[in-house]
C-alpha cells in the first residue's frame, strides 16, 4: 500500500468519525459498504476494536471488500477478533463479562 493511499483512508476515517460523533448518544452507530466502502468500513471497525476511534460502533457490514493496510493491524488481529466477538455477544444481551477476549494465532 502506498503512503498516499493510507493518507486518503485516514482522511476519510477522520471525516466519518466527525460525522458520527455529532449523532446523539442514544443512536446506534454503524458503517457499511460495498467494495471500497466495505474496505473503509472494515478499516474503521478494526480501528474501533483496538481503541483507535472514539465512536461506539455497533454494526459493520462489508460486502465484496478487503481490509486495507492489513499490516497495521497484524499485531492486533487477535485483539480485534476478540473485541468484535465480545461486542457481538453483548449485543445478544447475554451476561458477558466486560473483560477482553484474546485470541492468539499466527498470521500468514
Amino acid at each position: 500500500m502506498q503512503d498516499h493511499d493510507l493518507v486518503s483512508i485516514n482522511s476519510i476515517t477522520s471525516f466519518v468519525i466527525n460525522l458520527l460523533s455529532n449523532e446523539p448518544g442514544h443512536v446506534t452507530k454503524g458503517l457499511g459498504g460495498i467494495g471500497l466502502g466495505a474496505a473503509q468500513a472494515l478499516y474503521l471497525g478494526c480501528g474501533y476494536a483496538i481503541g483507535w476511534t472514539p465512536i461506539d460502533l455497533k454494526v459493520v457490514v462489508a460486502l465484496n471488500g478487503w481490509l486495507p493496510a492489513r499490516k497495521n493491524f497484524n499485531n492486533n488481529l487477535g485483539t480485534i477478533i476478540g473485541a468484535l466477538w465480545l461486542q457481538f455477544l453483548k449485543n445478544l444481551d447475554y451476561n458477558v463479562p466486560t473483560t477482553s477476549i484474546r485470541l492468539d494465532f499466527q498470521s500468514t
